[in-house]
């Protein structure tokens, strides 16, 4: 089940009991704002984290690219990264909620079935499949889903 917060940033243990109300067969749940930092009280033992993680060079520009297509920004790279701070660590903010990398690697290390990486797609999802337990889990993947719309500025 896709899940998105209905206010803020982040899917929260309020927002969870309310979507599986709605849908209360779902077992598994997506979304870029499930933080692996919020505590989801009683629900924490049965939520099984995993991630993608991508270098972080091409993950800043494919953000920056991704902000400038759709988000109408036109600063430089360099004006976005240095005026904008929550550009900044961002891999590190989403798991730690902050740009503490020591508490991020905790986290990883104490709450992750799987951290794969995204450079090493087909991997990480093999990684994925033993991690979760899912026999005969499909592996099969379309196009990106966030391709670059302009060559010039890949």
């Amino acid at each position: 089940m896709l899940v998105n917060p209905p206010r803020g940033w982040c899917y929260t243990s309020r927002d969870l009991p309310a979507d599986l109300r709605i849908n209360p067969l779902a077992r598994s749940l997506s979304s870029h704002w499930l933080r692996p930092f919020i505590d989801f009280g009683t629900w924490n033992d049965r939520l099984v984290w995993y991630t993608f993680l991508r270098e972080p060079i091409s993950r800043v520009l494919s953000h920056y690219q991704y902000h400038v297509e759709h988000m109408g920004v036109t600063k430089s790279l360099r004006a976005w990264l240095t005026e904008d701070r929550t550009q900044q660590n961002w891999q590190t903010q989403f798991m730690a909620g902050s740009s503490d990398l020591d508490a991020a690697i905790q986290i990883m290390s104490e709450r992750y079935a799987m951290v794969g990486i995204t450079e090493r797609f087909d991997e990480s999802l093999v990684m994925l499949r033993k991690a979760l337990s899912v026999r005969g889990m499909s592996l099969w993947y379309g196009k990106p889903h966030n391709p670059a719309l302009s060559s010039e500025r890949r």
